[in-house]
């Protein structure tokens, strides 16, 4: 306290005495003031915070901020809040009669819900992932987002709830394609993500670089480049000590499915292997669909899984 009042500006000519409230930067108090500290110094200097700062400066409808607010503080009446307070009231979700109605399945787990999102653009990736609180839900949602797309998102959620409590209340429950219409009226056009606009909440940064192999290692980087009916592949081999020990190219004038011309490159780069005599060898591609065929090629039973049985075949002859 004593601090705070030494930090008190002393104005340059004589006043009377009167009371601060050292929690205003004006020293001003109001009772909307005090209500104000009251609910920051409970939850608005949490781990969160950020989180509503952000909602409030998004451009969507009042309605839809508090809705929003509501739903990170998770104070919506969903069926587990109710039986908090109510003894021996039904938790079931009246969507799906065979979930817990608690806010992360009123607003993500419920197919209803999903499918309202899914054909507002919203992948998998998003959609996909176990959260306790649907608030850690969110902030991935707005790492992903810009602001206007963040907006169209909640207000879709405003209009997902909105059709829960038609069907509580009136019985009635609009297809997915109503919802999303409905929300698409209030926000114009729903974009989940515009390259044009950077994230509400910037990524964290990752080094991203060529990281050496182990001692006595080779490692072989493989990659390709698919452009109008043209393919174009390589191979190159470094120490570790990042010093290039040779490389190779290929190139194609056919149009060719970018998992295939990885698989080229990968037949490149074993050969790559084989002339310079390799014994303890890593092999790197950034195509996951022709890495994640390689761990499973014993289970694929495509055509592309055969190809690559037998460069994995190959891949025995070397200690990777």
């Amino acid at each position: 306290m004593g601090e705070c009042i030494w930090k008190l500006p002393i104005p340059p000519v004589d006043v009377n005495d009167s009371r601060t409230w050292l929690h205003n930067p004006h020293g001003v108090y109001t009772s909307k003031f005090a209500y104000s500290w009251l609910s920051l110094k409970r939850i608005g200097f949490g781990p969160h915070r950020r989180f509503w700062r952000i909602i409030w400066k998004l451009k969507m409808l009042p309605k839809s901020k508090v809705f929003s607010w509501r739903i990170g503080h998770n104070i919506l009446p969903t069926y587990a809040s109710i039986a908090r307070i109510h003894h021996n009231f039904s938790t079931t979700s009246p969507r799906c009669k065979n979930n817990e109605e608690n806010l992360i399945h009123a607003l993500k787990e419920c197919l209803k819900v999903r499918e309202t999102l899914i054909i507002g653009g919203l992948n998998n990736r998003l959609l996909d992932g176990n959260c306790v609180r649907c608030i850690d839900w969110l902030e991935d949602i707005l790492r992903e987002l810009d602001s206007k797309a963040a907006a169209d998102f909640f207000t879709l959620l405003w209009n997902c709830w909105n059709n829960r409590n038609k069907m509580v209340f009136q019985g009635k429950d609009n297809p997915a394609m109503v919802m999303w219409e409905r929300a698409q009226t209030l926000s114009n056009d729903f974009r989940i993500f515009n390259l044009n606009e950077p994230p509400v909440i910037p990524p964290t940064p990752v080094s991203k670089g060529w990281m050496k192999p182990p001692k006595d290692f080779i490692k072989i980087n493989v990659d390709v480049a698919v452009l109008n009916g043209y393919v174009g592949y390589g191979a190159i081999a470094r120490d570790a000590d990042g010093f290039a020990l040779a490389g190779c190219y290929g190139f194609a004038n056919k149009a060719i499915d970018a998992v295939w011309a990885n698989l080229k490159a990968l037949t490149l780069g074993l050969k790559l292997a084989s002339n310079l005599k390799l014994s303890k060898m890593i092999m790197e591609s950034d195509n996951a669909t022709l890495i994640n065929t390689i761990k499973n090629c014993d289970k694929d039973v495509t055509i592309l899984g055969c190809c690559v049985k037998q460069e994995c075949r190959a891949i025995r002859n070397f200690e990777t």
